[in-house]
C-alpha cells in the first residue's frame, strides 16, 4: 500500500480512539444530528427494495467469485490439455 493509504488508516484509528473518549459529543453530533439524515436518504433510496442491500453486494460478489473460479480452472485445464 502507498504511504498515504497507512496514514488515513492511522488517522482513522487515532480519530475512532480520540472519539471514544466522548461519548456525549458523539451522542449529541452523531446519534441525534447526522445519524438521522443518513438514515432518511437511506429508506428513500433503499427502501423500496424487499431485501437488504447488502444481500445485493453478497450476491454480487459470489457471482464474481464464481466466474473468476470458473474462468481459473478453464484456463489450467486448457494448459494442462496443450502440454499433452
Amino acid at each position: 500500500m502507498k504511504f498515504w493509504t497507512w496514514a488515513l488508516l492511522i488517522l482513522l484509528v487515532i480519530l475512532i480512539k480520540f472519539s471514544s473518549s466522548y461519548s456525549g459529543f458523539i451522542e449529541h453530533y452523531y446519534s441525534n444530528g447526522i445519524y438521522p439524515v443518513i438514515s432518511k436518504i437511506q429508506r428513500i433510496l433503499l427502501g423500496w427494495i424487499p431485501f437488504s442491500a447488502g444481500d445485493l453486494l453478497y450476491g454480487f460478489f459470489l457471482i464474481v467469485l464464481l466466474v473468476k473460479t470458473w474462468q481459473v480452472v478453464r484456463t489450467l485445464f486448457k494448459r494442462s490439455l496443450n502440454r499433452l
